[in-house]
């Protein structure tokens, strides 16, 4: 990860930056002593450490300038994956600011010692024979010379120091932001991998037609007697999407990393009968389907009696459904507890329930059942349904327990199988 070598490289060029100061007080502490003649130090040992220092001050401004380019990386790469990094990338792009701010500060600098060291070198090498009284004044001349330059050096090294304090400040800052950042984007991964996976799914069941085998059900017939505990049905439990899933394990990426994903999912049930019954012990008991989160059933029929012992939401094609039910014929007994309907006991936001015909009698009921539906949630349309006790959707009163027989106009529907 490129904010990773970011920081490396900033570790290295802090360090590197102690280690060139280090190295420029030294070339001042051994000049006072060789002009002084408080020690053994020579001009040479004097050159020695400036020239350290230089070769210091370069290394560092080479990891900074490292850490400039992974720093921009990041922020293409980051600019790349857009909106669920916004947060991330307005933190990262001031702190590359001040990278470049600090690594032109650095270059300065750096310069400023190769000159220093580049001018010593060039000088011839100084010797000295016995003093005579005719070159007092130019020893005198020679000292002021020399302290007028250590006064200059001693200025350099404030100079260089203060420069060297707000440089690593700034490192320490940037290196710190970086962290922060890494932290944020680190956050931001978890929390789409922790968001509802279920809004990152695109469902063309609906729209999915010919004689694809991947995620359908056809042709399918049940006649046993069906027991279970929850989302129960003659032919499929449920229709949804299993979201404990590994995206590294689990998923092909293919194309531009991102942190978004659109999945498209198909899951349709067509030209299946269940002529079984169908008993459930809690939610979601249906004929066809237990429970429809996405997905299609069409053209489907259900002639086995649909119970819940215990549950809600009881339907002579689904329990309940988020999806879409065309082109279904039921007749059955419903019996449970809250949300029957002869088509779906409840449906979602998003349902669609379109064409389909109901004869059904509820035995046993709590709230909200109808012919159709349970409920008026979701889109209905061009549905039809024989009672005289049931309205077609949300009804609430216990209807009486009667029976009759379809009229010649239901007979005659050819949208209408009879069994």
């Amino acid at each position: 990860m490129h904010l990773q070598q970011a920081t490396q490289e900033l570790d290295g060029a802090a360090e590197l930056w102690e280690s060139a100061s280090a190295h420029f007080s030294s070339a001042i502490q051994l000049a006072q002593e060789a002009l002084y003649g408080e020690g053994d130090a020579t001009l040479q040992d004097v050159l020695s450490e400036l020239n350290a220092a230089g070769e210091d001050a370069e290394k560092a401004k080479d990891s900074l300038d490292k850490a400039v380019e992974h720093t921009d990386t990041a922020i293409e790469e980051l600019e790349a994956i857009g909106e669920p990094v916004s947060e991330a990338l307005e933190e990262l792009t001031p702190a590359s600011q001040y990278l470049h701010t600090a690594l032109s500060s650095l270059e300065d600098a750096s310069s400023q010692l190769a000159d220093i060291a580049a001018t010593l070198s060039e000088e011839p090498a100084i010797s000295f024979t016995p003093v005579g009284s005719g070159v007092t004044g130019q020893a005198d001349a020679l000292d002021a010379a020399l302290s007028q330059m250590l006064d200059t050096a001693a200025q350099l090294q404030d100079t260089a120091s203060a420069s060297s304090d707000t440089l690593l400040d700034d490192l320490s800052a940037i290196n710190a932001q970086a962290g922060v950042i890494a932290d944020l984007l680190e956050q931001g991964a978890q929390d789409v991998k922790e968001s509802d996976a279920a809004g990152s799914f695109e469902d063309a069941s609906d729209q999915e037609e010919g004689e694809s085998e991947s995620g359908r059900i056809s042709g399918s017939e049940n006649s046993g007697e069906v027991l279970g505990d929850v989302n129960v049905a003659g032919i499929a439990g449920s229709l949804s999407v299993e979201l404990d899933f590994d995206p590294e394990d689990d998923l092909t990426k293919d194309g531009t990393r991102s942190l978004d994903y659109q999945f498209r999912t198909v899951a349709v049930v067509e030209d299946c009968v269940n002529r079984g019954a169908v008993s459930a012990k809690k939610d979601h008991a249906g004929g066809v389907v237990g429970r429809m989160d996405l997905g299609a059933v069409r053209a489907c029929e259900s002639y086995g009696s649909v119970e819940s012992t215990g549950g809600d939401c009881v339907g002579g094609i689904a329990g309940y459904s988020a999806a879409t039910i065309r082109d279904c014929f039921v007749k059955c007994s419903l019996s449970g507890g809250d949300y029957m309907g002869g088509v779906l006991g409840a449906g979602g936001e998003d349902s669609v329930t379109s064409g389909c015909c109901s004869l059904v009698a509820v035995t046993q009921a709590g709230r909200c059942f109808g012919a159709i539906a349970g409920t008026e949630t979701g889109e209905y349309s061009g549905n039809r349904y024989v009672s005289d006790t049931l309205a077609g959707l949300g009804g609430s009163a216990m209807p009486e327990r009667r029976s009759r027989s379809p009229s010649p106009s239901w007979s005659s529907s050819a949208a209408c199988p009879m069994r």
